[in-house]
């Protein structure tokens, strides 16, 4: 199918030049008898009419192409602010979110700190059964007698302190 395209355009593409040279031959001007500056001022028209794709170059058509560059320059540009404000939201984002990461590492490392290992707690634990052991000790073999009357020691203490204090 684009092979057929193709062939086609290129007869077209033939017709035409045929064409152009038999008006140039009733003028009576031979391309080769052009000077090479003339010669390379048609190559940069033919190539801008390739590359425009503007094969008349009437000024509606002309105003046309430019209007239309004009907007996809406009668009290109309206894109490029798009991205442009999307890369500061994504930046402002992105150091928020270090921030964050900057806050949660510092907790992380405080609480590391003030964390035991497990042998210092299991250390700490025989520890405190060991103290808690000679405590029932001693509170088993301390006798408190019967008659102390324990409203009057606290009276007799609080005396002594009121008299250290003055």
């Amino acid at each position: 199918m684009e092979t057929l395209h193709a062939f086609e355009e290129v007869s077209a593409l033939k017709k035409l030049r045929e064409e152009y040279e038999r008006q140039l031959k009733m003028l009576g001007v031979e391309l080769c008898d052009l000077p090479d500056d003339c010669v390379t001022k048609l190559n940069e028209c033919i190539h801008l009419k390739m590359v425009t794709k503007l094969h008349d170059c009437g000024i509606n058509y002309l105003k046309e192409f430019y209007y239309t560059r004009k907007k996809e320059q406009i668009d290109q540009r309206l894109a490029m602010a798009k991205i442009q404000n999307d890369i500061n939201d994504l930046e402002k984002q992105i150091e928020a979110e270090t921030m964050e990461l900057d806050q949660l590492q510092m907790f992380t490392t405080s609480v590391n700190k003030r964390l035991m290992s497990e042998a210092e707690m299991e250390n700490n634990k025989v520890t405190l059964d060991k103290k808690i052991q000679d405590m029932l000790v001693r509170q088993k073999s301390f006798m408190i007698p019967e008659d102390v009357n324990i409203d009057e020691l606290i009276r007799k203490i609080e005396l002594l302190e009121s008299r250290k204090k003055n």
